[in-house]
């Protein structure tokens, strides 16, 4: 899908700015990425749904070199070391932990951890009640984000250390 010539311009999808009739290459893509449509059937939705439910170890090493890129941009730009990052995730609901066996989002965190060299990947973020995300506005996704999601205080102090630092003291969290 990402580099699918258009058929209209001869550029790639990424590139196309013609847009023509029947065109489903990746520019209608890119940008909506991160919004799963369950009622659709464009790549968008199949590239989620595929890591929610499928352990697709080409799709997630493809993600993770997309993301990777997209990090160490932002990283660099900040002037931010992988070396010197913790990468974490948001977990799954115990639901759907249960119902599909594994978080897609650890496994994410991990191989990217792997690949940009950075501290382990730990699980900060603890989940509380809340509602699901995806059938709420955008307003109310962050009041409910707000109460659902938090680092587990118990990350901020190694028990038994003098100095009383943690893991996560002087790292970037990503």
């Amino acid at each position: 899908e990402k580099t699918a010539m258009c058929h209209n311009c001869g550029r790639i999808a990424s590139e196309c700015v013609c847009k023509p009739r029947g065109c489903n290459l990746m520019q209608e893509t890119v940008p909506s990425l991160f919004f799963y449509r369950p009622d659709t059937n464009g790549v968008t939705s199949k590239v989620i749904f595929t890591l929610k439910h499928k352990r697709h170890t080409d799709l997630y090493a493809f993600i993770t070199e997309e993301l990777s890129e997209k990090i160490l941009t932002l990283l660099k730009e900040s002037d931010i070391s992988p070396s010197s990052c913790i990468f974490t995730h948001i977990p799954r609901s115990h639901e759907n932990l249960k119902k599909n066996g594994f978080d897609q989002s650890l496994i994410l965190s991990r191989l990217i951890c792997k690949k940009l060299g950075g501290a382990a990947a730990l699980s900060l973020i603890s989940r509380g009640g809340g509602k699901e995300q995806k059938k709420l506005s955008s307003r109310q996704r962050k009041a409910n984000a707000k109460k659902s999601f938090f680092i587990d205080p118990s990350i901020y102090k190694v028990r038994g250390a003098k100095s009383g630092k943690g893991p996560i003291d002087g790292k970037t969290v990503v």
